[in-house]
């Protein structure tokens, strides 16, 4: 019996034989794009970090337990650490002819020296001080790495802590070095053996990726909103580079709706007395430039310490108005304390009538009770999107989350995760648990805490629109956060971000819509087939069932001049052509 993990597909790229839609002359057969090789089955965490870091991508890929399966791919990428015991000796050689014929290798902790000759070094050496990573020189990986903030990967804060992860150093011999820890010594390495080429990196997935999108950064940004921070994304960019530089022809999945270059999100919280009547003003203003923001409520219906009850009939006025007008209600929860993240889980079943937020409050309680209120209050509301007060986050949030029936969060922030991919979080907040189908929406801009004032606009709005331009040129989104407490220059420097934008190719919408977005282009399967200048895509779900704006890339090749897309039931798909400099998008009117 075959492994379940040896055709585990992603984004995954599969081989037709269709010869009736070609003709006579039979296509040819294709292998997947990116196979993603698992090492051992108990380091499931490097195999869910890859994937993910593929699917932010929209690169196809494939994950295999066979050395066999895996180099049928011209590109694979070792999930887990290169001992000389991770493959029998038969695979290691396989490994060998793999790169010497021309395929890609990209490997993570290359320690066993029967290794060695093939990525082009003679030793290693492990370390838990290295608190960053600078990539040096010219390489194809570096197509996306061209600003400061790209070039030096931060990995921790040096001044609060002694110990990070563990990296390898490597000693290279006939390796080209590509990226160098603080004491000089390489990690990250490139070695040309044969006609292939073999990528060694001195940090895993887990740690360099996964384990930042839970948060668990060492600090490495002191910001945690208002900042380019692309340090895990650099990893990504990195993979995506190689493997549009290496496989041919390069299909991805594009990241933004309706071939746009990015995306900017306009979100809300409504957490204040005043956020309530405010909130027309933000929607009015929005309507004027086309485009929606999800208001996130807090339903907080007493009184304490901090705040009076502010969720009141009264109040439900202003957010009915604005749900008439299109835009989208979230919870913000229902207390909006600091302390949520210290919050037993409670019982799932939770009732409005029945909850004491004051005396037992539970994570539970939170997000099923605030949402329980808005769909009481508002006719026609459905609640699909959370944001956790103060941006708290439970270990349990995103299992929870799931259980009440979300399908968007947006509590992490982009200078906690180092990333400003949509994405799926783990279910619960430690390496090891399963992805969720939740898309997770990090918070990149935001005016709180005296950052935007009457006297700091012109800055501010300048720092803004140069953040929303870094994102697009990796094909990223930007979430903005406005807390409508005010109606003059809040209201003033958002119109300003986004008369910029509109002056470029950005998309502009929701958090929840572009969640719902994400997450429905996570689940598109591809597949391909080429004949002469034929090229046949069809995609794993009825037509009916894809999401609007869906776009895919299609490397460019002038021996092309015919391509089908099909839907999973062989329906033909329309699409819109637009050319860019190195691929097509075909953005498709599902």
């Amino acid at each position: 019996m075959r492994s379940a993990l040896e055709v585990r597909s992603g984004v995954a790229l599969f081989v037709l034989y269709l010869p009736l839609a070609f003709g006579s002359t039979p296509p040819t057969k294709l292998s997947t794009g990116v196979a993603v090789l698992q090492v051992a089955a108990r380091d499931t965490s490097e195999v869910t970090a890859a994937e993910s870091d593929l699917e932010m991508l929209g690169v196809p890929y494939e994950t295999t337990a066979s050395v066999v399966s895996a180099i049928r791919s011209p590109m694979v990428i070792i999930a887990g650490a290169m001992t000389n015991t991770a493959f029998s000796p038969a695979s290691r050689e396989l490994l060998y002819s793999f790169v010497e014929r021309g395929g890609v290798l990209f490997a993570t902790h290359v320690q066993g020296n029967q290794y060695f000759p093939l990525f082009g070094i003679n030793g290693f050496s492990t370390s838990r001080e290295n608190f960053g990573l600078q990539l040096t020189g010219n390489d194809p990986a570096f197509r996306y790495v061209n600003r400061p903030q790209e070039r030096d990967i931060v990995l921790g804060d040096s001044k609060r802590y002694r110990e990070l992860n563990w990296t390898t150093q490597y000693q290279p011999t006939g390796a080209v070095v590509l990226g160098r820890f603080p004491g000089r010594a390489a990690g990250f390495v490139r070695h040309d053996y044969g006609r292939g080429i073999a990528y060694s990196l001195g940090l895993s997935f887990s740690d360099s990726t996964l384990r930042l999108a839970l948060g668990q950064s060492y600090e490495a940004e002191p910001q945690w909103a208002n900042v380019f921070a692309p340090s895990a994304d650099v990893i990504r960019l990195l993979l995506r580079a190689i493997y549009e530089a290496n496989v041919h022809p390069f299909l991805l999945v594009h990241t933004i709706p309706d071939g746009f270059e990015s995306a900017l999100l306009l979100s809300h919280d409504i957490d204040a007395r005043e956020s309530f009547r405010n909130s027309v003003a933000f929607a009015a203003l929005e309507q004027r430039y086309g485009a929606t923001s999800t208001f996130f409520v807090t339903t907080k219906y007493f009184s304490d310490s901090t705040d009076a009850g502010y969720y009141t009939s009264q109040n439900s006025v202003y957010l009915r108005e604005i749900f008439k007008r299109g835009f989208d209600l979230g919870s913000h929860s229902v207390s909006h304390l600091k302390a949520f993240n210290r919050f037993p889980l409670g019982e799932a079943a939770v009732r409005f009538a029945t909850y004491r937020p004051q005396s037992a409050p539970t994570v539970f309680g939170e997000v099923e009770v605030s949402k329980q209120l808005l769909e009481r209050d508002i006719p026609g509301q459905h609640t699909v999107a959370f944001r956790a007060g103060e941006l708290s986050h439970p270990p349990q949030l995103i299992s929870a989350l799931e259980t009440a029936g979300y399908l968007v969060d947006s509590t992490r922030a982009a200078g906690d995760t180092l990333t400003n991919y949509a994405y799926r979080p783990l279910r619960e907040s430690h390496l090891g648990s399963a992805a969720s189908s939740i898309i997770e929406i990090p918070v990149t801009l935001d005016d709180s805490m005296g950052y935007l004032t009457p006297a700091s606009q012109d800055r501010v709005v300048a720092q803004w629109t140069e953040i929303v331009e870094a994102n697009a040129e990796n094909n990223n989104i930007t979430c903005l956060l406005i807390h409508p407490t005010d109606t003059t220059y809040k209201l003033a420097a958002e119109e300003r971000l986004l008369q910029a934008c509109r002056k470029k190719p950005v998309w502009i919408g929701s958090v929840a819509r572009f969640g719902l977005f994400a997450r429905a282009r996570a689940s598109i399967r591809v597949e391909r087939a080429i004949s002469e200048n034929h090229v046949l895509i069809r995609l794993s779900q009825p037509r009916a069932d894809l999401p609007a704006g869906l776009t895919l890339v299609l490397e460019s090749d002038p021996r092309w001049d015919a391509i089908d897309v099909r839907d999973s039931q062989g329906a033909d798909i329309p699409f819109t052509t637009r050319l860019k400099l190195d691929g097509r998008l075909l953005i498709l009117h599902p």
